[in-house]
């Protein structure tokens, strides 16, 4: 007998931009995710964590990345104690949750929640595994040889070894030394890979009729900045204007396709240490662009292999039983919590020693760049900064759902109702008829059984009673609750929710899944702090930070999402009722109401990943200076 439950397949991108795609109206060829939006939705007001381990752990337990994940050092001896996230066993797994139910489960790509026995993905619920146990590495799997072994390799986020594991066991790397088409690259090798777990499924007539839960984590276009050459050369020419015209291009493309306002004030672009586009020089400028190109390549790469997966699942009859979910684990990335002061030089001498960064050599597998902050502010754009941020760049993501069976809302329409990371788990979950282990818990620290262990109840919300259902969330006011832009009173007939019409005003179904007076959604991140109620967004960042004050700011997200108006001197009692909520919310998750000042950092000044032009003079081969482009 066929299970007729659905299959699940779950696409994350690595600090993807809230505009690269083409159905989110940048100019990046993205056919394959944009098929899945023509026909399913895209979400304008979805929200992961500000950084990625923290929102992989929040999409796999349905609850707050403070309770979902644990710190622990990397190497205690070492003078720089890097930290490492490692998903804690005081949640219940998506995959092992799934897997109990009869699913068969299945990973490919990025982990990053944890390296030791006992945190690996086939230690979480993972039947079949190929995975890339750390942030990132090089993507064409080279690793420069160390004089002296591992032990002398400093610990530098994008330069970590290429450590692969195939079920529990480790999976040697072949470096693709041409970077060539033929050889690995990250994207490519994670697709093969799942289409071949596909395969020894399909062969096995029982294995064919269970439902399965696909985990398709991409390392693109995390930095190092890598493609084919083609891909690349795609791009030649495309960005040549810089960054500012990139961003109002972008901008211009959200509102054609609906998914921001049409008087939207988006926020000012901030970059304090670098100069703007008219004061490079002619040469900076095209290895600028050039990081571009190979940044859109990875993106363009990355959609070619989805569309791989894409057509097996239709030619072997399987797509429209499928919910397919792609989005980013976070904003783009235009800084590094990671480069800090201990960190950077071992970045730079390790650049300087293994690494070719020519013209010409950009984008091979002995290169390393990276965008910068300008570039990525137009990704970001209307939203306030970029990832490790707790403002809107930093956390609210292209996020595009493909399931025939949610046909509440028309097929390639925008859904505008505010969700998070969390809501994943709970949403497989009441489609495949799993019931969560704690899932009425007497408080929010509740803790019930689960196998050998105790695990904590998820904080996350359902989409299928709206989508599937048109059961909107009890408590939701739109459009009688004076939010925001007005909807002129067309309440569930307005045109935007069956299609775009070119002005994302805010219709009935934003209040659909979390209502304004629902659970409140937080972030606490290294001392920078944001919640969300409603239509309100209270965001705290130290003084330390561009559009730092110290204190807590207030938005109105309907009528603002760039945070350009900050009204906590015009509304000071919303400000304190909502501070009370984050303390609350603080001490049912764990989260440190305040961070030391040496735990905040400063990731906007003196951040190696924050210079545009440090790159460009790194590396073994001609220096900058000696190139003729």
């Amino acid at each position: 007998m066929t299970d007729k439950r659905p299959n699940f397949l779950l696409i994350i991108a690595d600090d993807l931009g809230y505009s690269d795609l083409g159905c989110f109206g940048g100019e990046i060829k993205t056919p394959n995710i944009d098929r899945l939006a023509r026909d399913g939705l895209r979400f304008s007001d979805y929200h992961t964590a500000p950084m990625c381990s923290v929102a992989r752990s929040m999409v796999l337990s349905g609850t707050d990345s403070h309770v979902a994940m644990q710190q622990l050092l990397i190497n205690e001896s070492r003078s720089d104690r890097l930290m490492e996230g490692y998903l804690t066993r005081n949640i219940a797994a998506l995959p092992e949750l799934l897997k109990d139910a009869g699913y068969d489960t299945m990973i490919s790509g990025k982990w990053h929640q944890g390296f030791r026995p006992g945190y690996l993905p086939s230690d979480r619920g993972f039947d079949k595994v190929f995975s890339c146990l750390p942030a990132s590495s090089n993507h064409f799997g080279w690793d420069p040889k160390w004089e002296g072994g591992e032990v002398n390799r400093p610990d530098i986020h994008g330069h970590q070894p290429p450590i692969y594991v195939k079920q529990d066991k480790r999976w040697i790397v072949e470096s693709n030394e041409d970077s060539t088409e033929d050889g690995f690259y990250s994207s490519k090798v994670y697709v093969d890979e799942l289409l071949a777990m596909f395969n020894e499924r399909e062969e096995s007539p029982s294995s064919a009729a269970t439902p399965f839960f696909a985990y398709l984590p991409f390392t693109a276009p995390h930095y190092p900045l890598q493609c084919f050459a083609k891909d690349r050369d795609k791009y030649r020419g495309v960005y040549d204007d810089g960054p500012e015209v990139l961003r109002q291009s972008r901008l211009a493309g959200l509102k054609k396709e609906g998914l921001i306002s049409a008087t939207v004030q988006p926020h000012d672009v901030v970059s304090p240490d670098n100069a703007p586009w008219e004061e490079l020089t002619a040469k900076e400028k095209k290895f600028s662009s050039r990081a571009m190109e190979i940044y859109a390549g990875m993106v363009d790469s990355m959609d070619q292999h989805i569309g791989r997966v894409l057509d097996h699942l239709e030619k072997t009859g399987q797509l429209d039983n499928t919910l397919v979910m792609f989005f980013s684990d976070n904003g783009a990335e235009g800084t590094a919590l990671e480069a800090e002061e201990v960190v950077g030089p071992h970045l730079l001498e390790t650049i300087n020693s293994f690494y070719n960064n020519e013209y010409e050599n950009l984008g091979n597998r002995d290169s390393f760049c990276w965008m910068g902050p300008r570039w990525c502010q137009a990704s970001t754009a209307p939203n306030r900064l970029y990832k490790h941020y707790t403002s809107e760049g930093g956390v609210r993501v292209p996020m595009v759902m493909r399931y025939p069976a949610f046909d509440h809302l028309v097929a390639g329409s925008v859904c505008r109702s505010f969700t998070t990371a969390m809501d994943i788990v709970p949403t497989f979950l009441a489609l495949a008829g799993v019931q969560h282990p704690n899932p009425d818990p007497a408080h929010p620290r509740a803790t019930a059984p689960y196998h050998d262990r105790q695990v904590y109840p998820v904080r996350g919300r359902s989409w299928v009673d709206y989508l599937r259902d048109g059961h909107r969330s009890t408590g939701a006011t739109w459009p009688n609750g004076n939010g925001g832009v007005p909807t002129g009173g067309q309440g569930s007939n307005h045109p935007l929710n069956g299609q775009s019409n070119g002005d994302a005003r805010y219709s009935d179904d934003v209040e659909a899944i979390y209502g304004p007076q629902d659970t409140v959604v937080a972030w606490e991140h290294f001392g920078k702090a944001a919640l969300r109620l409603g239509r309100w967004k209270i965001v705290n960042m130290p003084v330390e930070h561009p559009t730092g004050t110290g204190k807590w700011q207030l938005y109105d997200l309907y009528s603002d999402q760039g945070e350009t108006n900050d009204l906590e001197k015009h509304m000071p009692d919303k400000v304190a009722e909502l501070v009370r909520e984050y303390e609350k919310w603080a001490q049912e998750t764990g989260a440190p109401l305040k961070r030391t000042k040496d735990a905040e950092g400063n990731c906007l000044g003196g951040d190696i990943i924050g210079d545009q032009r440090l790159w460009m003079n790194l590396g073994n081969g001609k220096r900058f200076d000696e190139q003729d482009v």
